[in-house]
This record gives C-alpha cells, structure tokens and sequence, in this order.
C-alpha cells in the first residue's frame, strides 16, 4: 500500500514539476479587427524542455471563465485561425508566434486557445477576446460624402456670386 502512495506522489511532483516549465505572455489576447481580414497579434511561449507542444482552441457564446463552456469549433462560428498548431522547442527557449483569426460576420467572439505538450503532463492556455467589425469601404464614405460636398460649394458660389453683384 505505501508503494502506491510513493507511485502517486511520484506522478503528481512531476506533473507540477513540468506545468511550472511552460508558460505564455500575455495571459489574455484581446484582438479588434475588420472581417475578411487577418487580425493577429504576438504571442510568446517559453518551455524549459525539448519536445513538441500542440495548440488547439475552442469558443463559447458566452464571456465565461469556466474551461467546460469552451466546446466549439471555430468552423462553426465561421472564424478561420492562423497559428502554430505544433511548436518544437530546444532545451529553455522562449519563441514568439503570430495568433490571428478571420471572420466572416461582425461580432464579439470568446475563446481559449490551450497549448499542452506531448505528452500531456503540462499544458497552458489563454483567454481570447475577438471584435470584429464591417470593413468600411472608401467608396460607399464618398457617395456620402459627395452630396454634403456639392451643397457646400453651391452655398460658396452663391454666396460669391452675391458678394460680386454688391460690387
């Protein structure tokens, strides 16, 4: 019996052993962007070991702090994402990678993006804050635009005009 206990204090200093050597800066991403647009932002992931980490990311409808509301894909909300989705790393170093999400509809979008090593004993992850916003499109701001201008020049012209006749 006491062997068992030895074999599960064992297992559990390791896997605190090997959380404390992964970890990411910044804790959150909060990411404002247009539509049909890549919007990123840096990421920098440190592992004091040798190996592999895989990243995977999951999304909620609601702004929850609960892991368990994280179960959909990214497929479904329409979102396409950009980023490393297996990392090696050296011996102590530090990398930086480039997260960044595309969408097609505007919109507020909660995720968490988890990064775990091979082997499963250590994992990490970060909250994921994306606003999405329409393009706004220069031709459409000079249709209105253009009306405001020609009544403005009207009133100049006029007012010329007025000015000249009192001369």
């Amino acid at each position: 019996m006491n062997l068992i206990y030895c074999i599960l204090i064992i297992i559990l200093n390791l896997a605190l052993i090997n959380a404390n050597q992964l970890s990411i800066n910044p804790s959150e991403l909060f990411i404002n962007g247009t539509i049909e647009k890549e919007n990123c932002n840096e990421l920098k992931i440190s592992y004091e070991s040798s190996g592999n980490i895989i990243g995977e990311s999951k999304w909620s409808f609601t702004n929850s702090r609960e892991i368990k509301d994280y179960t959909i894909d990214s497929q479904y909300l329409g979102l396409i994402e950009k980023y490393p989705k297996k990392i090696y790393f050296k011996d102590r170093d530090t990398k930086t990678v480039d997260i960044c999400f595309d969408g097609e509809k505007p919109g507020s979008y909660n995720g968490i993006l988890v990064y775990k090593t091979e082997s499963g004993l250590a994992g990490i992850g970060i909250w994921i804050h994306l606003k999405l916003e329409n393009k706004i499109k220069n031709k459409i701001f000079i249709l209105y635009l253009t009306p405001t201008l020609y009544l403005f020049i009207i009133l100049i012209l006029l007012r010329i005009n007025k000015t000249s006749k009192n001369l």
